[in-house]
């Protein structure tokens, strides 16, 4: 049976699998939702066993046992060959704002040759086209066509911290379930509609929350206002000393020392495939945009996002936010949380000691706060002219009749870079998604062309041609 003739047989039972699995509330983020975790779980364990992989089970390991479970299952067809690690997360974003839902996010909806759901794109839509793929190789791939024995590795953590894959992996613990040659991704957007996109980099993450606190109780702003330090006021302050939002650069003293100073031609690459400002502003609907301009060289969308590093704040809380009220506080406290994106030479670590030291030295002296440093992955870039990443780029065209192109993303994937530093894997970026998936936002949706494409293209790079 030839792939094609297997998608058809069986593209319904696809589509209807991922309903059932984008059903499942598997929020990583709110621990109201284990059990849900648990379904998930569950319900890959018997999808794989159903496939025919070997030893299928979950990984917690001893020093998480609030974790959430890596699913892992193998098959070894020739000891001679290299090992492909098929990667994905079954944990997704917490839905809200609900009120932004055409539809409800854990009750699937096909409309417009698209589903639409929480997790349909990120991840569990390209998880389960690679694991379409994967199942014709495992059930019809000829002996001596294929390229690899195969190990897959699924975990719920993706989307909070990958600390017990970090351990896992790094720990070496468990070679016989995780260590590949090579580790075959799919968790992301193209960079454009035209072109499938292989991601030779990606960004890393340092993610922070600050408290700032200066009384036991809110005050009147009339009777204390000038007189008392306002913690708003103050968490305001820091963000503003945090970046330069008119030149779009951090102001943290040595946070640019060790970046990687891309060349013009990898700059003009990027250039060439990245959406215009305009389109970013229609896909985004944001009124404004942030260009950026090095030494008279001018930054795409793309390579503003994928070679430089960023701040942002994602959230503020403090005092009165009854909106069409009126309560003339000082209040009591003030929280912000806020990350910056890093790129190829950053090291997590050390960048937080850098913000610590930054806002310990501009805090006012007397306030009462506190940085906690949540969650952090290195940036990853890798060779693109790697024999592997080439085969991929002709799998691509095989798979969607169309030329991909090599991009730098602005996203992270922590846990390539942990593969790297375990066992020297290549990590294979083989991202399915379309830029107006719409992923982390409401709306959410992953196009079944895509699923379709993506089917083709895992067994194009898997099998000999």
């Amino acid at each position: 049976m030839t792939p094609k003739e297997y998608f058809e047989q069986h593209k319904d039972r696809f589509y209807s699998e991922l309903a059932d699995f984008v059903r499942i509330k598997s929020i990583s983020t709110d621990e109201q939702f284990k059990p849900e975790i648990r379904n998930a779980v569950e319900w890959l364990k018997t999808k794989l066993a159903e496939m025919g992989l070997d030893d299928v089970k979950e990984i917690l390991p001893e020093d998480r046992p609030n974790g959430y479970p890596v699913v892992v299952g193998h098959k070894e067809f020739d000891p001679s060959l290299k090992t492909l690690l098929v990667y994905g997360h079954y944990d997704v974003q917490p839905p809200e704002p609900l009120e932004q839902w055409t539809s409800d996010p854990f009750e699937p909806e096909i409309r417009d040759g698209a589903m639409y759901g929480r997790g349909t794109t990120d991840n569990k839509g390209q998880l389960l086209t690679n694991l379409a793929g994967l199942e014709y190789y495992l059930k019809h791939g000829e002996e001596g066509k294929r390229r690899f024995n195969i190990k897959v590795f699924f975990e719920g953590e993706e989307e909070i911290s990958g600390a017990t894959t970090e351990v896992i992996v790094a720990s070496k613990k468990f070679d016989k379930e995780v260590a590949a040659d090579y580790v075959y991704i799919s968790d992301g957007p193209w960079a454009t509609f035209d072109a499938p996109s292989i991601e030779y980099a990606s960004r890393g993450l340092a993610y922070f929350d600050l408290h700032i606190k200066n009384s036991d109780s809110d005050m009147h702003s009339g009777i204390y206002g000038n007189a008392v330090m306002n913690p708003a006021n103050v968490a305001s302050y820091i963000v503003y000393k945090l970046k330069d939002i008119k030149k779009n650069r951090v102001r943290v003293p040595g946070f640019y020392k060790t970046v990687r100073k891309p060349g013009e031609e990898e700059i003009d690459a990027l250039n060439s495939v990245s959406p215009s400002w305009e389109q970013i502003r229609h896909e985004t609907t944001a009124r404004t945009v942030s260009p950026y301009i090095r030494k008279g060289k001018s930054f795409s969308a793309l390579a503003v996002t994928g070679l430089r590093p960023s701040f942002d704040v994602h959230g503020m809380e403090s005092g009165f936010t009854q909106w069409g009220g009126a309560k003339t506080i000082i209040p009591s406290k003030a929280s912000v949380k806020f990350s910056f994106r890093l790129v190829p030479y950053q090291e997590p670590d050390h960048i937080a000691e850098l913000v610590r030291k930054y806002i310990a030295k501009i805090m006012p002296k007397g306030i009462e706060w506190d940085l906690q440093f949540l969650n952090h992955a290195k940036p990853y870039i890798t060779d693109p002219n790697d024999p592997e990443i080439k085969r991929l780029s002709v799998a691509f065209e095989k798979g969607f009749g169309k030329k991909s192109v090599l991009t730098a993303t602005g996203g992270t994937i922590g846990i390539v870079n942990t593969f790297k530093e375990a066992y020297g894997a290549t990590t294979l970026l083989a991202n399915l998604g379309f830029p107006d998936d719409r992923l982390h936002a409401p709306n959410e949706k992953y196009n079944l062309s895509q699923f379709e494409g993506g089917y083709y293209t895992f067994l194009a790079f898997a099998l000999e041609d």
